[in-house]
């Protein structure tokens, strides 16, 4: 039987990443996101070619083998899964997973789609390009490389780590040992005189065990702070060199991870020591509810990672599919979606509420293994061989121990996702050898396969066609090299290179007067309004500099004003704007830039 999970794809370029993903889930039963296998990329076109899929495959050990299908496409029956490639309805080449070929009918994973659709042969054939992928395996290097290992996991024994293991495990003995003041009070009502300092002994134990809740919680608040710091570093080193819509997500993995990592897993390790040092002692004081309790704990265990991992393992995605709803609800609306978007959403919300219920099968459970415990107690206490005190004592550590069995359910039920988070951090975040940069920008030089530009202080103009971004590394095409001070900035630490530079693009209006929004708040000596042939450009068309603008009700002209005007404050060795000006000509930007030279003739202006 084929095992094949559909991933769906977060934009209209993602297909062909979206089979991978769903190929490396099928192959190895590693249930990899997109964000992951969009790191492996060497490409930086939106759209990925029917060869770039097999390139990007085979980082992850898939051997993938084109051709065309020129004969009975039934021939394939013993192939699938595979990927092909279709023409959608709007006339796009795309990709999808054949799962299976029936008599008449495919099983088609479409990524574009919500689930996986069953297809008849001619309708698919009329769609289909002729072109197929069979991929290939590699189970042992995928291992090798993409599997989480037990050293990964020591990773966490830290000495904090260690000190709250050794907290909690002598919370747990001061337990035991209060469950003994039952035994001593039991024994002190036969005596006609009671020692009151008999109650003393649980109030010392209950400021012990309060003390040490204190120290536990602050550990693992200080180990969540610093894990979280420590890997947010290194996403912010990665921001600096994408810009994909998909770091949000990662962001909330890594907010999940030290959650998990330190509420959840290292406190499930303290709780399975706890349970194991609880049953070690009612072993020793009752053999014979032991047994029952230690069968009842792991059953217990059974069924709340079996129930659970049936109603959760698609309502992770719940969050993300709500952004992904939101932030483009604009063009839901526009293409009337929006209905049929929410009512997939609310299905979600629908398994979020199975999954509580839930709790009631895993609590019925709960009161079964109690009921056992009764019957047998009172067994042995009707034949004289159970004391009644040591009954209450069962009791508590009943209820001790169902809150450590209950901690350890709820953690494996997520260990699958944590392990495959821990790889994915491994792969992206990876450290890059740049050199820092704390010179002035000095000189600049621009080149590609047809020509060299070298750049100077003031305005330079840039006739060929030229992404400006690769100045600022915000943009890396392959044909593009940039050199600042004689250096290539590919090796040069981006965050220290763009304090000197200053980009335009997708500029955006703030909520204030014109004139606020051209200085930035950023006044200086300079006061550009009294120049006469800004004065006559402002006239020209009418501008107000007093005006309150809004971010979504300002006009064209009034955004190319601001965003030609704002280059006087900014404060940076080199701006760089793109010409994308609808209403603004071409010599009236000229002459204004030429003004802002004259007056900064220290920074580099580049209009392109």
């Amino acid at each position: 039987m084929i095992f094949l999970k559909l991933v769906k794809q977060t934009s209209y370029q993602d297909c062909g990443v979206a089979c991978i993903a769903m190929m490396i889930n099928h192959f190895y039963k590693y249930e990899i996101d997109l964000q992951q296998v969009k790191n492996y990329l060497s490409i930086h076109d939106d759209e990925l070619s029917f060869y770039d899929v097999i390139d990007l495959a085979s980082n992850f050990y898939l051997k993938g083998d084109a051709f065309k299908v020129e004969q009975d496409f039934l021939e394939l029956k013993n192939k699938v899964p595979f990927l092909a490639q279709v023409i959608n309805s709007d006339g796009l080449l795309h990709f999808v997973i054949v799962e299976s070929i029936l008599q008449n009918n495919l099983i088609v994973f479409d990524p574009s789609k919500e689930k996986k659709i069953k297809q008849n042969i001619s309708e698919f054939l009329k769609c289909f390009n002729s072109n197929v992928i069979i991929f290939k395996s590699n189970i042992k290097s995928f291992n090798k490389d993409f599997k989480f290992n037990f050293k990964k996991f020591l990773n966490i024994f830290n000495f904090d780590f260690i000190l709250y293991l050794l907290i909690n495990l002598v919370s747990t003995l001061l337990f035991i040992l209060d469950t003994q003041f039952l035994k001593m009070f039991s024994n002190s009502l036969s005596e006609q005189t009671q020692d009151f300092l008999i109650y003393l002994f649980p109030l010392i134990i209950l400021l012990f065990n309060m003390l040490f809740k204190n120290i536990s919680i602050n550990i693992l608040n200080k180990n969540y702070k610093k894990r979280k710091h420590f890997l947010l570093k290194k996403f912010l080193n990665l921001i600096e060199s994408t810009n994909s819509e998909d770091l949000f997500y990662l962001y909330q993995e890594i907010k999940w991870v030290c959650q998990y990592e330190n509420y959840s897993l290292k406190s499930s390790i303290s709780s399975f020591i706890s349970e194991v040092v609880s049953l070690f002692f009612i072993y020793f004081i009752i053999k014979e509810l032991f047994l029952i309790i230690l069968i009842a704990d792991v059953i217990y265990i059974l069924i709340n990672t079996f129930i659970n991992n049936f109603v959760k393992k698609d309502s992770f995605n719940q969050d993300k599919e709500w952004f992904t709803f939101l932030s483009n609800i604009e063009h839901v609306k526009n293409i009337c979606a929006e209905y049929d978007m929410l009512t997939e959403l609310l299905k979600l919300e629908e398994k979020d509420k199975l999954a509580s219920s839930t709790l009631n099968w895993i609590e019925l459970w709960d009161k079964v293994g109690l009921i056992l415990i009764y019957i047998v107690s009172w067994s042995l206490l009707k034949n004289g061989n159970l004391e009644f005190s040591l009954f209450f004592i069962i009791l508590l550590f009943k209820n001790f121990s169902r809150i450590n069995i209950f901690n350890l359910g709820q953690t494996l039920i997520w260990i699958k996702k944590y392990k495959i988070s821990i790889i994915k951090f491994e792969k992206i975040f990876i450290e890059k050898n740049e050199v820092n940069f704390n010179e002035e920008i000095s000189n600049i030089l621009i080149s590609n396969k047809q020509q060299k530009l070298e750049l100077n202080k003031g305005l330079n103009i840039i006739n060929f066609k030229i992404d400006l971004g690769n100045v600022n590394k915000t943009k890396n095409d392959i044909e593009v090299d940039v050199y600042i001070n004689n250096k290539n900035i590919s090796i040069l630490k981006t965050s220290d290179l763009r304090k000197q530079i200053y980009y335009s693009k997708n500029f955006q209006i703030k909520f204030g007067t014109i004139f606020q929004n051209i200085t930035s708040s950023n006044i200086n000596s300079i006061n550009i309004f009294n120049i006469k042939e800004i004065n006559e450009l402002l006239n020209k068309y009418s501008i107000k500099i007093t005006k309150l603008v809004k971010p979504e009700t300002n006009s064209q002209i009034e955004k190319e004003i601001i965003k030609l005007l704002n280059v006087f404050y900014i404060n940076k060795k080199v701006i760089l704007i793109k010409n994308d000006f609808q209403i603004l000509t071409f010599d009236e930007i000229k002459s204004i830039l030429t003004i802002f030279t004259e007056l900064s003739d220290d920074k580099f202006l580049i209009l392109s």
